[in-house]
């Protein structure tokens, strides 16, 4: 992650010209730093993510508005989330906690599990239903 920020600032100050400024920002690991948080990198929908310390990913369950109850969004994004993460060399703690709520998480959005209870009543073979099960249960 680091190797990519880098070489884009070197590439951004060919285009404004004035490399000697800005090659040398680029050296700096602190600088590279601060500007390719885990911010701009991992963008989800669900989840909010910040670096608070060198190699430390806080990742906030972002769904408020709910509880951060768990949607199928959210386990998707959690998945795809901590799968990045787990190859990232930039990461090597990872601090887990609900934002903005007054709990952690209200559990699994039963919302969400209604309009799923809605698809399988539409749904008359059984081994079309434990296929839509089996693709939810692998998330």
């Amino acid at each position: 992650m680091i190797k990519n920020c880098v070489s884009v600032l070197k590439q951004s100050t060919k285009m404004l010209g004035q490399p000697t400024v800005m090659s040398n920002l680029a050296g700096s690991s602190l600088a590279v730093r601060s500007l390719c948080s885990a911010n701009t990198s991992y963008n989800f929908e669900t989840l909010k993510l910040s670096t608070p310390a060198e190699f430390v990913v806080h990742v906030e369950l972002n769904r408020p508005d709910r509880l951060n109850a768990f949607n199928k969004r959210m386990w998707i994004e959690l998945g795809e989330c901590f799968s990045r993460l787990h190859d990232d060399p930039d990461c090597r703690a990872i601090v887990l906690s609900g934002g903005g709520a007054k709990h952690f998480t209200a559990g699994i959005d039963l919302l969400d599990m209604m309009k799923l209870g809605a698809e399988l009543g539409e749904i008359d073979d059984i081994g079309r239903k434990a296929r839509l099960f089996e693709g939810l249960i692998k998330l």
